[in-house]
């Protein structure tokens, strides 16, 4: 193994580390390397003087863990939080209070539909038991009512469905400005 491999490796392995540590473990082993070679030392002898690199990442970890703990949060991750935040309070400010007012138009118009179909056969009931004047008329009337109920509960489905598919394309946009994708 050469010192490009063995460097590889290395990089390999201290992948979960953060940034900062990571360029930390490097920058003391390169200087290992340059030092060795200063001495005469071969790679492969420096290679061996350090140790498998599995080891050598455990040492790190062990005598520097205060070190790896107390490293601050990478700016992605600083983007990243900040965006969730600025997508949590955007939403709570300017899409929350809108889409309960929406959520609750649409249980009406459910509920108005479904009065608006029940409310002929208390008609029809009341015709048959309680004798009517007109029962013609009351029969249009219940056919009417049914009718309109019928529409209204039909139109709040096609709604319902509507605002799903765009509630769904909503927390998508909200998931694409998130990761940082293009959201336009």
């Amino acid at each position: 193994m050469n010192k490009q491999q063995y460097l590889e490796q290395l990089n390999e392995q201290l992948q979960y580390l953060p940034r900062k540590a990571r360029e930390d473990i490097m920058y003391d082993v390169l200087r290992r390397f340059e030092k060795g070679a200063k001495e005469g030392k071969s790679e492969s002898f420096i290679i061996h003087d350090l140790g498998k690199s599995e080891e050598l990442v455990d040492k790190y970890i062990t005598s520097d863990q205060t070190t790896i703990n107390k490293t601050p949060m990478s700016n992605e991750k600083l983007t990243f939080n900040f965006k969730i935040i600025l997508v949590i309070v955007l939403n709570g400010m300017f899409v929350l209070g809108p889409s309960i007012a929406i959520a609750a138009t649409l249980i009406a118009l459910y509920a108005i539909g479904f009065s608006l179909i029940a409310a002929p056969i208390v008609l029809f009931v009341r015709m048959i038991f309680f004798s009517s004047s007109n029962p013609i008329v009351l029969f249009f009337i219940t056919l009417f009512l049914a009718s309109l109920g019928t529409l209204i509960f039909t139109g709040s489905a096609k709604l319902g469905s509507w605002l799903k598919r765009l509630l769904i394309k909503y927390i998508q946009f909200n998931k694409r400005i998130i990761k940082g994708e293009n959201v336009v």
